[in-house]
């Protein structure tokens, strides 16, 4: 019997590559099969780094604002989310890659939180990150105010940086 491909696996699979791509050291393990529909979880090791990574994907098809200078997605974060993300963050840095997609998908772009930023957001059932065109900073907003000027700024590049750099 043939697996049936699903959107997830495209899209988890543009974070990885990605990840791999600036960290060709890197040594993927996934660590968390259950539900994948709204997750995934690897542990990351590289040849660079000191230590070990937790990648947490997630991603949204769904753009709340889109005009020609902005962009903002909405991501859920279930409780079981949270619990893995406290529980994994007892032991090893985590990074939250927030797939947002666009049309078409080349132009999508790869959000990633350290997990102490995830903890500055007040309504932790969902965030929502805005991006300003051509901006060297994503924004997320920490609480139910949608003003730009409040949001916690964060690099657009982290993507293209090696994990002990993020």
């Amino acid at each position: 019997m043939a697996i049936q491909m699903q959107q997830r696996y495209f899209y988890y699979g543009a974070i990885l590559d990605t990840f791999i791509l600036k960290n060709p050291g890197c040594s993927p393990t996934l660590i968390s099969k259950e539900d994948v529909e709204h997750r995934q979880i690897y542990k990351i090791l590289t040849s660079e780094a000191k230590g070990e990574y937790i990648l947490f994907f997630k991603y949204t098809t769904n753009c709340n604002s889109e005009t020609e200078n902005y962009r903002s997605w909405t991501f859920s974060f279930l409780d079981k989310d949270r619990d893995l993300l406290k529980k994994y963050n007892e032991k090893y840095p985590i990074f939250i890659c927030l797939l947002c997609e666009q049309k078409p998908l080349n132009k999508s772009k790869i959000a990633i939180l350290k997990y102490e930023e995830f903890l500055k957001v007040t309504n932790k059932t969902s965030i929502t990150i805005g991006l300003k065109k051509s901006s060297s900073t994503f924004l997320l907003f920490k609480g139910t105010s949608r003003e730009r000027n409040k949001a916690y700024k964060f690099p657009t590049k982290r993507i293209e940086q090696k994990l002990e750099s993020i």
